[in-house]
């Protein structure tokens, strides 16, 4: 619908503005290809199509934010509070919420109520932040002070990508239950079956949620706030035991899913399986098939250097004899 609007040359009036997280919108995604499709197509149909890079936030706008946010009299009083953050987070709007929620509940940023208004000092915000000065670090310090279960569900979803169905989660979920490493990480999981339940899922993420790292997106989808707080919950634990754990996932949900729930998921389980090379003969032409698949719905989609990249990949799995 979206496309016949914008390539509507008896409608040059009508501007539609669409925004999208770049981190969740990969070569092979739908809204890509139709964006292609949409430069194509300007030519012909007289439409207009601008592309526009939304960068990080200068001090000034920063201090602009404070000032909203903390009800600031004046520019001046909270500029070396806006310099600040804006070091430690590069200007990044996201970042420097999670920066300053991070200030405050760790007591170095709060209201006072005898002066009515918000107090810090800055000396021991420069000192007490230099040690983590990204919000990579910030984020894995928050989820390490999480419960087991959601210490585990973060990393589990982690490895499903930007976005998730609680479907997908769930097979997944249940079927690291039933194997005899419940988690790759040191914390196990409980032995209570209610933590495996749908409603249990739903326990665990709604937490998730609370703690500002997941966002419901509809009605059964999930997604990450921010592309750094994924990157933190995939970055506790080592790089080769994460590995080997989404490994252990993609099979899980290749075995699981059925035809047309692995078609809609093929992406994130062929990057699963493709995380760590399996050793056995069967299951490396397993593999080699699933990137078949995955290459071909890639072509479909025009996305032609994801197809490529799975392609290549199916073919190196291959045994020498086939």
């Amino acid at each position: 619908m979206l496309e016949t609007l914008i390539t509507d040359c008896e409608n040059p009036q009508i501007m539609v503005i669409g925004c999208y997280r770049s981190n969740e919108v990969d070569d092979a995604h739908f809204l890509s290809k139709t964006i292609r499709d949409l430069h194509e197509k300007k030519e012909n149909d007289g439409c207009r199509i601008t592309d526009i890079y939304v960068g990080n936030l200068d001090v000034p706008s920063v201090n602009q934010i404070i000032i909203e946010l903390l009800s600031v009299d004046s520019d001046d009083s909270s500029l070396d509070l806006a310099e600040i953050c804006h070091r430690r987070t590069l200007g990044n709007a996201f970042h420097l919420m999670a920066f300053l929620s991070m200030l405050e509940e760790e007591g170095m940023l709060g209201f006072n109520l005898g002066l009515f208004q918000w107090i810090w000092k800055i000396g021991r915000i420069e000192e007490e932040t230099a040690v983590a000065p990204n919000v990579v670090d910030l984020m894995k310090d928050k989820m390490n002070k999480q419960t087991g279960e959601v210490f585990n569900l973060l990393q589990l979803a982690s490895c499903l990508g930007s976005s998730f169905d609680e479907n997908i989660l769930f097979v997944a979920w249940e079927g690291l239950g039933k194997t005899l490493h419940l988690s790759c990480c040191e914390r196990s999981l409980k032995e209570d079956e209610t933590v495996r339940t749908r409603d249990g899922l739903k326990q665990l993420l709604s937490q998730a949620i609370d703690e500002a790292f997941l966002e419901a997106h509809g009605e059964s989808h999930y997604r990450w706030v921010h592309d750094k707080v994924q990157e933190a919950a995939m970055s506790l634990d080592a790089e080769e035991t994460m590995q080997t754990f989404q490994l252990d996932i993609g099979e899980i949900l290749l075995r699981e899913l059925s035809k047309t729930e692995l078609r809609a998921a093929i992406f994130v389980v062929a990057n699963l399986l493709n995380a760590k090379e399996a050793s056995d003969p069967a299951k490396r032409t397993k593999i080699a098939e699933l990137n078949l698949d995955a290459a071909e719905k890639a072509k479909d989609l025009s996305a032609f250097e994801s197809a490529a990249k799975y392609g290549g990949k199916g073919i190196g799995l291959l045994t020498a004899h086939r």
